[in-house]
Parts: structure tokens; C-alpha cells; sequence
């Protein structure tokens, strides 16, 4: 509830996504930092995502930023 149900990097609630019977929800999941543990906040699926797969690199996160810019079109 401290979070309004939205994800705390993209600020908007969690795109409904539908479990094995079909039916749609909501979820945001647990985030936490992988070297203490500790709990830093609810995020949606795709940042939580894009944290794991940079495996919270704030290098290759930052490179990616760059990436961005650099081919805005």
C-alpha cells in the first residue's frame, strides 16, 4: 500500500497478465538486493527483469542509458 500498487522504477500499475486458466491479475514482485538480501521494493515483472539481467550493474545499466541515446531515433 506504501507504493500505491505501482512499480517502484516505472511508476504505473503492472500490465494484467493471465495465470494457466486464463484468468488476468496483477503482481508486482519482491525485489531485493542479491548480494545482502535485503528488501528494496515491489517492482513489475519486466524491471525486476531488467535488474536480474544486469545484475544490478548500476556500469551496464548506466551503458544502457548511453545505448539508448545514442540510437534515438
Amino acid at each position: 500500500s506504501a507504493q500505491g500498487g505501482v512499480c517502484a522504477i516505472w511508476l504505473r500499475h503492472p500490465r494484467n497478465r493471465r495465470n494457466c486458466k486464463g484468468e488476468t491479475y496483477q503482481q508486482l514482485d519482491i525485489d531485493h538486493d542479491h548480494r545482502t538480501g535485503k528488501f528494496r521494493a515491489l517492482l513489475c515483472f519486466n524491471c525486476n527483469a531488467i535488474l536480474g539481467h544486469a545484475q544490478d550493474s548500476v556500469a551496464v545499466l548506466t551503458q544502457a542509458i548511453h545505448y539508448l541515446v545514442e540510437h534515438r531515433q
